[in-house]
């Protein structure tokens, strides 16, 4: 091993030095906040809520093997994806909870959210109406508890000045 450190030229070459920067860059944490804790990423693992670490993985829910269906699709949607077949009491099941899904989806969307529109719905009007006339309230509240700048620049002046 002592040979080896001997050996080696005392000088990296361009190509060298490039990646020794681009690992300091990628692996080598500038911040506290940039450690990552083991325990955290573990927690992490084994919530539900991480949906990106179990499609990316592709792993089953209980860490064991490697799954079939990727992460997040429904039978019905590997179905129409892959077209592999179904039994026909999965069918039931996936065309019952199809429904209940539908009607929570459009209760839940705001009707601002749609991408078109009929020019002549007034309601689209008047949701919009509300919202602009929300956003103006809004901006008054923070003009009232404003600093003027004269005064920003007052406070500044005299928190630099040097003793």
């Amino acid at each position: 091993m002592f040979s080896k450190i001997q050996t080696r030229p005392p000088v990296l070459n361009e190509q060298e030095q490039v990646q020794a920067e681009i690992f300091k860059q990628v692996f080598i944490p500038r911040a506290l906040i940039e450690i990552e804790d083991p325990l955290d990423h573990q927690s992490a693992v084994d919530t539900d809520d991480v949906f990106f670490y179990k499609s990316v993985t592709g792993i089953n829910a209980d860490l064991t093997a490697s799954t079939n269906i990727p992460y997040g699709l429904t039978e019905q949607e590997m179905h129409e994806i892959f077209g592999k077949p179904l039994n026909e009491e999965e069918d039931d099941i996936i065309e019952e909870d199809d429904g209940d899904r539908n009607v929570d989806d459009a209760s839940s969307t705001p009707p601002h959210h749609h991408h078109q529109h009929d020019p002549n719905d007034t309601s689209f009007k008047h949701d919009r109406k509300e919202w602009k006339q929300f956003v103006k309230q809004q901006n008054r509240e923070r003009r009232q508890n404003k600093t003027p700048k004269k005064v920003k620049k007052q406070i500044l002046k005299h928190t630099t000045r040097k003793p």
